[in-house]
């Protein structure tokens, strides 16, 4: 092929590596994985870009094309050196393989060689299709996006609500806050006041001191209330704080 006949004498002073290269490359030697598991709940993309025996000089191809994708924002670029064995049990020669398994990173790849592609383009346009319907936020939140976070989460609505309403798990939401001050110290009497304010929602004050006042045990009121024992104990500290108990 025209392809391992450059890379006899490849170096990064002969060869202009473009994004028209790169599709012809992704066309012939790449593949496109979508994970859409119902059963694990799993949802993601993979591409491969490339795929090369190293006795094709496939190590310093794909040297190149990384350098080139990083230069271009494509950075989270995973370079794997494959070896294998054939059925007697010789070693073959590593193959050297780039993978993007970063969703964004994967929409702008394929968003840069889609017009240039041929064999591969219409499981580029599915595939595209496929990431606008996966989670709004693995990208960091903007400076609008944080002020927005801050303004819910002192206005009363809880982490797991804010999260649900960006498009991002509960655990973003709360270093997002971290980051910007907002969330108090664990430990203080302003964090006991949000676990207050939001656990509230599994059940009400009265429900508690309705079954702790009968004299039953922790255990047995957190399977009354449907909740964890650490949930019973949480609002039992709470309330001798603020004097109920």
């Amino acid at each position: 092929m025209l392809v391992y006949s450059l890379l006899l004498t490849m170096n990064s002073n002969f060869v202009d590596i473009d994004w028209k290269y790169i599709a012809g490359l992704f066309d012939g030697e790449g593949n496109i994985s979508i994970i859409d598991s119902p059963k694990s709940k799993s949802r993601g993309i993979r591409v491969m870009v490339l795929s090369q025996s190293e006795q094709n000089n496939g190590d310093i191809l794909a040297n190149l094309v990384n350098e080139f994708l990083k230069k271009e924002g494509i950075i989270r670029v995973h370079h794997y050196i494959y070896n294998s064995k054939d059925k007697r049990g010789y070693r073959r020669q590593p193959c050297h393989i780039l993978l993007i398994e970063n969703k964004w990173d994967a929409k702008a790849f394929l968003e840069k060689v889609k017009d240039y592609c041929i064999i591969k383009k219409e499981q580029i346009t599915k595939a595209l299709e496929f990431v606008e319907t996966l989670k709004k936020h693995t990208k960091p939140f903007s400076a609008e996006e944080k002020q927005q976070i801050k303004e819910l989460y002192l206005s009363g609505m809880s982490q797991k609500e804010i999260a649900g309403k960006m498009g991002c798990g509960g655990s973003k939401i709360w270093r997002t806050l971290k980051e910007m001050g907002v969330s108090p110290p664990k430990g203080t009497k302003e964090w006991r006041e949000v676990i207050r304010r939001t656990r509230r929602k599994k059940f009400r004050d009265e429900e508690f001191l309705e079954l702790y006042r009968k004299g039953y045990s922790i255990s047995y009121i957190a399977k009354k209330l449907s909740v964890r024992p650490s949930s019973v104990r949480d609002r039992m500290a709470i309330l001798k704080e603020i004097g109920k108990i």
